[in-house]
């Protein structure tokens, strides 16, 4: 994502985006198409901005009655495009199978107890058990026999590596232990 692209975007949200491109995380194809979407919507709620600033400026340069009125509906707007970046920001990280703290919504370490942030303690990642599945990218728990996680949409269904016997997800292209190509 470009600096411009990001313009707006608290610097955590922004640092944990540029960290989720280059991890290793494997995304299914449905949460990459539905991060695409919401990056997408984002760059929409960004452009529209400029409308906003424009009408809180010739609100404020004319003067007009009702001007301070029509200044806070706009700087009202704007704060809600600005929280929507931020709701999407933070489930595009989700996606990408951050973790996030139920209170404060600061990533929080896998295996963490507590939040770093505020402190608010951690459910710990479900364990599956014989009737559930979970869910290896974003730790939803699912009923055995989905194809897909109810909640990022990434593959259940593992696949052995023909070489070393590695499971991974059935859309996995190449083994991440020896690197044979699968497909």
């Amino acid at each position: 994502m470009s600096g411009e692209s990001m313009q707006g975007i608290p610097e955590e949200i922004k640092d944990a985006v540029q960290e989720a491109a280059s991890s290793e995380k494997e995304i299914s194809a449905q949460a990459g198409e539905k991060i695409e979407e919401l990056e997408k919507e984002n760059e929409r709620l960004r452009a529209s901005f400029d409308t906003y600033y424009i009408i809180i400026g010739k609100n404020y340069y004319e003067q007009t009655e009702g001007y301070e009125e029509a200044m806070d509906s706009a700087a009202k707007e704007l704060a809600a495009l600005e929280k929507q970046i931020d709701v999407n920001g933070k489930n595009i990280l989700r996606l990408k199978g951050f973790r996030l703290c139920p209170n404060c919504e600061k990533i929080v370490e896998d295996n963490a107890v507590f939040c770093g942030e505020c402190g608010t303690r951690m459910e710990p990642v479900p364990e599956p058990d014989e009737e559930s599945l979970v869910c290896k990218l974003c730790g939803a728990k699912n009923p055995r026999g989905k194809k897909f996680c109810s909640i990022c949409g990434q593959s259940l269904i593992e696949i052995s590596c023909p070489e070393c016997g590695t499971k991974l997800p059935v859309d996995a292209l190449f083994c991440g232990e020896c690197g044979t190509q699968l497909q």
